[in-house]
């Protein structure tokens, strides 16, 4: 069946549908990733957002049951050069096409995605549709509005992740968080209760908790109001805050320091961060478009604890007047010289302290 990509300023570009049939409207942001598109997929931080992979083959490894970030795919639409028909891997449990139809995303393939990614490079921002309707209109595009994406992904209850060895007992606010987050936590003996993003901070200060985690998640750091003043209460009581993504954004505005839209952003695999403690460099995972104005933060209250070696951006933020730091990346898990899991051992000591003070 033929598909098309409608772009906001009328180009139009003819494929395959790849996926279910319908619409799918929103924001265009291209992956450089290589693998991990079922992860990416089912990335909260992608709700509502069309996902481009500039990998040319995608799908090689199909789906399985175990590498998905939420319970469900999250990204609103897909668009791939080629999407393998005949994948093989020992942990597959079905194809990717077969995925996106019965999660109903609508995907295209067949269309030139390294000139898509160059009209977006350049662009900066490029709003489309992924349709199989061939009487689409263009104006739908324009009068299509993404808002209030945290409350979308957030859990609507809490709900509690156990560890065998738990030393520490961690409030995660879920702003869209990547299960993975969890996972690692439990892996560093943590217990974790996951809690809805409007949690009021009375509930996580009357909770005997010794860490809170802010997650990563979709959408403008600006619209999120009411985490914000929140944040300022969990501030005040000097329990260690570890921010992670949307979770760094926002306890920097928070703190009074200002965020902004970024020309291009980052959504990839590969995104070189260096520590500025040490000057060791990160090869980390990222998926943002929003970063905090370096000239924003204020040196008596905090410091710009790691950069981004293309383009200078803030990749991290350790505070001074209270335990909490912040990375704009996903932190890895491993424990190797240049991997990033050392992050949340740095959680596990501030916390260790919280508990004995």
């Amino acid at each position: 069946m033929k598909a098309f990509l409608v772009l906001d300023d009328g180009t139009i570009f003819e494929g395959i549908s790849a996926g279910a049939q319908g619409t799918a409207i929103g924001e265009i942001v291209f992956n450089t990733s290589m693998t991990g598109y079922q992860e990416i997929i089912t990335d909260p931080s992608n709700w509502g957002q069309i996902v481009l992979m500039t990998y040319p083959l995608i799908g090689n490894y199909g789906i399985n049951d175990q590498d998905g970030e939420s319970g469900k795919a999250q990204a609103g639409g897909l668009i791939v050069r080629e999407l393998c028909k005949e994948p093989s891997n020992h942990r597959m449990t079905q194809p990717l096409g077969d995925y996106l139809k019965e999660s109903g995303i609508v995907a295209i393939e067949g269309i030139d995605t390294r000139q898509l990614t160059k009209e977006i490079r350049k662009r900066g921002v490029v709003k489309g549709a992924i349709t199989t309707d061939c009487d689409f209109d263009v104006k739908r595009i324009d009068e299509n509005k993404v808002t209030d994406a945290v409350r979308a992904v957030t859990c609507k209850k809490q709900y509690q992740v156990g560890c065998d060895t738990a030393k520490y007992n961690v409030a995660l606010i879920d702003l869209g968080t990547k299960k993975s987050v969890i996972t690692t936590l439990t892996e560093f003996e943590c217990k974790v209760t996951v809690m809805p993003a409007y949690t009021a901070p009375k509930t996580i200060i009357e909770g005997g908790f010794d860490g809170v985690v802010l997650s990563g998640g979709p959408g403008n750091p600006k619209e999120c109001n009411e985490i914000i003043e929140n944040i300022k209460e969990l501030q005040k009581t000097g329990i260690p805050i570890f921010g992670i993504g949307l979770g760094h954004l926002l306890m920097a505005l928070a703190s009074g320091f200002d965020t902004e839209r970024m020309a291009n952003a980052h959504n990839g695999a590969n995104y070189p961060v260096v520590r500025a403690e040490n000057g060791a460099s990160h090869i980390t995972v990222q998926n943002h478009k929003y970063v905090v104005l370096s000239k924003s933060v204020d040196k008596e209250k905090a410091d710009i604890t790691h950069y981004n070696l293309n383009d200078n951006s803030v990749e991290g933020i350790g505070y001074k007047k209270f335990a909490a730091f912040s990375v704009q990346f996903y932190p890895g898990k491993l424990l190797q010289p240049f991997d990033t899991g050392y992050l949340f051992l740095e959680f596990v000591k501030y916390m260790k302290a919280y508990k004995k003070s």
